[in-house]
């Protein structure tokens, strides 16, 4: 595999999320191209099967999904910096359903934990939601999420140097601001990130 580089969100690109502040520290590997589902290229047939339902775990099309994990933990692996490894604690966005809903999908985490399966990767649910997320195809608004998402306090020790929150697509920032300003204020030492396999940019149909 040749050797994948994050890209960062910056003064060029901030202004498509609405809850990213110009002082958030966010990278990306890829670009997911709203609203062309499979015709968007590669980043799109990924995103695409990452989304696949574990409803389908005993269908054929499952494997795609497993497939599409391996290659975003290798991808990971790849471009993360190895030296500061130690120093960092992933963080995955947590599932929008309950653990008994069919449609739970800890994805997330499990590609956290398949960056390097044989490493001690310090890997932590330190946010986690106190219900569901509504259903939508947009994320929920901030405001929204404020009363979903807390603080798993039985996972606060040790304190971390170096949050990097993980997600699939960066698609208005919103996850990633509220569980942000949660640990900030928990840890106001630690330096976050916000680590992404692909930001989304919006295609020209769209934006019309």
């Amino acid at each position: 595999m040749n050797k994948i580089r994050f890209r960062e969100i910056d003064s060029s690109n901030i202004a498509d999320y609405d809850f990213l502040r110009n002082d958030d520290k966010c990278l990306f590997l890829f670009e997911y191209t709203s609203g062309s589902h499979f015709s968007g290229g590669q980043t799109n047939q990924l995103i695409a099967d990452l989304s696949i339902s574990p409803k389908h775990r005993f269908k054929p099309a499952y494997a795609r999904k497993q497939e599409a994990l391996r290659k975003c933990s290798a991808y990971l692996h790849n471009a993360i910096n190895w030296a500061e490894i130690g120093k960092m604690t992933f963080v995955p966005v947590p599932p929008a359903r309950e653990a008994s809903d069919p449609d739970f999908d800890d994805y997330i985490t499990r590609m956290c934990q398949n960056i390097h399966p044989d490493a001690d990767l310090d890997i932590r649910d330190l946010i986690i939601k106190s219900r569901p997320e509504p259903v939508s195809e947009e994320p929920p608004l901030p405001d929204i999420l404020r009363n979903i998402l807390v603080v798993n306090q039985e996972r606060l020790k040790p304190a971390p140097k170096q949050i990097v929150i993980v997600d699939d697509v960066l698609k208005t920032g919103s996850h990633f601001r509220v569980m942000h300003d949660l640990l900030q204020d928990q840890f106001p030492a630690a330096l976050i990130y916000g680590v992404f396999i692909a930001r989304r940019i919006v295609s020209q149909i769209d934006a019309h």
